[in-house]
C-alpha cells in the first residue's frame, strides 16, 4: 500500500489530470484489500509475482538491447 500513492502520482501527472489520481488510488487500494480479505496474504503476492513477470522479460530485452548498442558504439559502428 505504501508504494501506491507515488506510482499514482506519476501516472498522474504523466496523464495531466488530476481527477484521476483519487479514483484511482481509490481502486488499486480497494483491489489489494479485497485481495487480502477473500485470500489472504498468499492470493495478493500470486497476484504481484504474476503481474510482474511480464516486466522481467521487458527488462531483460532492455538490457540485451543495451549491450548491443554499447559494443557496436565501442567499435565505432552504429
Amino acid at each position: 500500500m505504501t508504494i501506491t500513492y507515488p506510482c499514482v502520482l506519476v501516472i498522474c501527472s504523466i496523464q495531466s489530470s488530476g481527477n484521476a489520481r483519487s479514483a484511482l488510488g481509490l481502486d488499486s487500494n480497494v483491489i489489494a484489500a479485497t485481495l487480502l480479505l477473500a485470500g489472504g496474504l498468499d492470493a495478493l503476492q500470486n497476484v504481484i509475482t504474476s503481474l510482474g513477470l511480464p516486466f522481467c522479460f521487458l527488462l531483460v530485452f532492455m538490457t540485451v538491447a543495451l549491450f548491443r548498442a554499447l559494443r557496436a558504439d565501442s567499435r565505432g559502428t552504429a
